[in-house]
């Protein structure tokens, strides 16, 4: 059993925000997977399918993004989904718009949502990162974040559809496979993991 927590914040002001990118992938799934995303327990929104013999529990967190870790732990508890079987899908300010990157464990890199999980789970889940890129100002850093895609929505609704691809390669293939086909594309041609 797998769970998928696509991170944003709830509320229709930041439904099309950078920082809820995550939440549009685990939209786009339930779309695709014709489920609906029920509210439970106050904290969070879920549904569930069935990838080949794989259940799937899909979530959005709706504690807003800063206590996500709250959700994704009162989640993984309930189901007794282990860690390793947690994806989380986030922004992330230090990849160019547009990229994804698979990534297993490690530091939260300053996402505070991410940083929520940690603490609360550990380190050791998966996630996918999806580049919002970062604005020459590092004090409009905020602002940004809860900021509309304006420049490229077409872009983003791409990369949407791309990161929820992700999520399926992680579950069917396994973090090696979908790493070597989507941490090649990258918008900057870095092939890297960072």
């Amino acid at each position: 059993m797998f769970l998928v927590a696509g991170l944003g914040n709830p509320g229709d002001q930041y439904q099309y925000n950078r920082h809820n990118v995550g939440f549009l992938v685990a939209k786009t799934l339930a779309r695709r997977y014709s489920i609906r995303l029920k509210r439970w327990r106050n904290l969070a929104a879920l549904g569930e399918f069935n990838l080949e013999n794989e259940r799937v529990i899909l979530a959005n967190p709706i504690t807003f993004m800063n206590l996500s870790g709250a959700a994704v732990d009162a989640i993984a508890s309930f189901y007794k989904i282990p860690s390793e079987n947690i994806i989380v899908v986030h922004d992330d300010l230090d990849l160019p718009t547009g990229t994804i990157r698979l990534k297993r464990s490690g530091s939260s890199g300053g996402h505070k949502g991410v940083q929520s999980i940690i603490d609360k789970v550990g380190s050791n889940f998966l996630r996918i990162r999806i580049g919002i890129g970062r604005p020459t100002n590092k004090d409009e850093v905020i602002d940004f974040v809860l900021s509309d895609f304006e420049d490229n929505p077409e872009e983003i609704k791409i990369t949407i559809e791309e990161a929820a691809d992700a999520v399926i390669a992680l579950i069917d293939s396994g973090f090696e496979r979908a790493t070597e086909k989507y941490n090649r594309r990258s918008k900057n041609n870095s092939a890297t993991e960072r």
